[in-house]
């Protein structure tokens, strides 16, 4: 597990690319794997469910599984909700049951200065 902080501007889109991979460096097959990204206000609220976080998503169909390739994001709808900084963490959770944590940290949505969108 590692830690990762991140700015955001509030309506963006926000994307990271996951490559599982083992200990020899070789893909991990993710196929019938889930991806939890759940935001919470503090880690204080880590003893509540879930359904009390400010963002909470699943991921089920990844870019290239069997390669270990997953993509999360965070959509311009999404952050246009948010504007705050929240505790968060992208967990798997394996077919066979087995959850871990991928990383974890602070995700801060800050104020946008552009309002308009021109063509």
């Amino acid at each position: 597990m590692s830690a990762k902080n991140y700015n955001i501007i509030r309506g963006n889109t926000w994307q990271r690319t996951l490559t599982f991979t083992d200990a020899n460096g070789d893909a991990i097959d993710i196929t019938g794997w889930t991806l939890f990204l759940t935001l919470k206000t503090t880690a204080q609220m880590s003893n509540t469910t879930d359904t009390g976080a400010a963002l909470q998503k699943n991921f089920t169909t990844f870019s290239d599984p069997t390669n270990g390739v997953a993509i999360v994001n965070i959509t311009a709808a999404e952050s246009a909700l948010l504007l705050s900084k929240y505790k968060y963490d992208i967990q798997y959770k394996k077919d066979s049951g087995e959850i871990g944590t991928v990383v974890n940290g602070d995700m801060t949505f800050n104020k946008d200065v552009t309002i308009r969108i021109e063509a």
